[in-house]
């Protein structure tokens, strides 16, 4: 009688190995599911389960219109600048006072921006 070990073939070719394949990416306990969303909806319900995991891993929820709030801090900073500047030239040119302050907004958000990188050490390419 033989052994069974004798008889296994051993084949070191491909196959599943220790630590290969994608990594995970769900946290414990998640299964997949596959069911139909619009756009719509699929943005809600993400949204809904990112905050229900931030709320299970004790993280304050904090929700920010950040399109709304970064316009509204921007014509806030600028309009006396805009203001002062238009008085100044007598009320006019109009369109020369609005492309500098969209100059100034855009160079502000930048200056911004490359703080931020900098302070993280995040390099672009």
């Amino acid at each position: 009688m033989m052994n069974e070990k004798v008889m296994e073939k051993i084949d070191t070719r491909g196959g599943l190995r220790e630590g290969s394949g994608r990594k995970k990416s769900l946290p414990d306990g998640a299964k997949p599911t596959s069911f139909k969303l619009t756009d719509g909806e699929r943005l809600a319900v993400k949204e809904y389960i990112t905050a229900m995991r931030d709320e299970a891993a004790g993280k304050p929820i904090i929700k920010i219109d950040w399109e709304r709030t970064s316009f509204e801090m921007v014509v806030k900073m600028l309009k006396p600048f805009a203001y002062a500047m238009i008085c100044a030239k007598g009320g006019l040119p109009y369109e020369k006072v609005e492309r500098l302050m969209k100059d100034a907004a855009m160079i502000a958000f930048k200056d911004a921006v490359s703080d931020y990188e900098r302070s993280h050490n995040i390099k672009r390419y």
